[in-house]
């Protein structure tokens, strides 16, 4: 069973997304329809359409045959009188998380309105931002995902990311949906778009080595027997080189296990523990080190007048343990530069293998 995705109103309430996949009706021309079962024909019910049409485009390699998919709002009041928009992107991403099945990213809470359909997945403004991120502050564990768009960061407060942020929760502004869905899976998320390999090719590869081996070889073998022996080169006497002995390195003995649960942080853990080890190499000591590494802020803005991406990465460890006895680590670091957000995973490793070390 996956981890929940919440929708946010903008009265404070926060309201888990269910939902059931059905085959279509025979004939059916959409690949993916959507209806809510609380509610009547009306804003939600069109996020829902939206929605399943904006994933099915970008997950069809996941959809055999057409579907419906059917959302339920637990708990909710009859939805006949519901209005607004805003629910897209969270429908959007309990579907996803639906079809991928394979992976689940954690609980996710999110609101975004998506503007248009025929593929396309960009995010609107929403009404009463400050509200939603409050109500999902409520329900969302640490390590959990707040997604809301890039559109309304400027009506949020920094006191309240900062106190969202040290919660544990990771607040992620974004402008579509597809930004969202890439933070979440990473690489699972076109897993399966590989072109299945041709029936036989194996076999065909292997006829043809074989072939070639057979051939080299015989034709060694008549080489061999119309010549003369080739003959062996002699050694030459081993040279010898008396060098003065240098001191023995010091042998340090160093185990890291960092993990991350997301595409990002496992990059990040892996380069983490390959740096800390570093750090330590040749150092007379024996340790342990673990801990779960969490990206908390990602943020990504286009400097349109130098025409250069601009990135940043909020990133920390929790859940830190050296020689298995846990140690209190709540700083976080950012770290910032041109390119993508993923271009700053060696930069952060270095900057956290660093505040780690000192802990030690």
């Amino acid at each position: 069973m996956s981890t929940p995705t919440w929708l946010l109103f903008e009265s404070g309430a926060a309201v888990q997304v269910n939902l059931s996949l059905y085959n279509s009706p025979q004939g059916a021309v959409r690949l993916m329809d959507a209806y809510v079962v609380t509610e009547c024909e009306g804003g939600f019910t069109k996020s829902a359409r939206r929605a399943a049409e904006v994933v099915s485009s970008q997950l069809e390699d996941r959809l055999g045959a057409p579907q419906v998919v059917g959302f339920d709002l637990p708990g909710l009041a009859d939805g006949c009188g519901l209005t607004g928009e805003s629910g897209g992107l969270a429908l959007s991403i309990a579907l996803a998380k639906a079809l991928i099945g394979d992976f689940d990213p954690g609980p996710v809470a999110a609101t975004g309105e998506l503007l248009s359909s025929n593929g396309r997945d960009d995010l609107g403004p929403v009404q009463g931002i400050e509200a939603k991120l409050m109500a999902a502050a409520k329900v969302l564990p640490a390590n959990g995902w707040l997604f809301y768009p890039k559109a309304n960061e400027a009506d949020l407060s920094a006191e309240l990311i900062r106190e969202i942020l040290g919660k544990g929760i990771r607040v992620q502004p974004v402008g579509s949906l597809a930004q969202a869905l890439d933070l979440l899976f990473g690489p699972e998320l076109h897993r399966n778009n590989a072109a299945p390999e041709k029936k036989g090719a194996g076999i065909s590869g292997l006829r043809i080595a074989l072939f070639l081996a057979l051939f080299g070889a015989g034709l060694w073998f008549l080489l061999q027997q119309g010549g003369s022996p080739v003959p062996k080169p002699v050694p030459e006497p081993e040279a010898r080189i008396e060098l003065e002995s240098e001191p023995e390195a010091v042998a340090s003995r160093i185990s890291t296990d960092f993990s991350g649960e997301s595409s990002l942080t496992r990059e990040l853990a892996r380069e983490l523990n390959s740096r800390v080890a570093e750090l330590f190499k040749g150092a007379a000591v024996s340790m342990s080190l673990e801990g779960r590494v969490i990206i908390l802020l990602i943020t990504e803005d286009m400097d349109e007048t130098a025409g250069q991406l601009y990135s940043g990465l909020t990133v920390a460890v929790r859940d830190l343990k050296i020689n298995g006895q846990g140690v209190e680590l709540l700083q976080s670091i950012k770290v910032e530069g041109p390119g993508r957000a993923s271009s700053l995973i060696p930069q952060a490793a270095d900057s956290l293998a660093k505040m780690v070390s000192v802990k030690n």
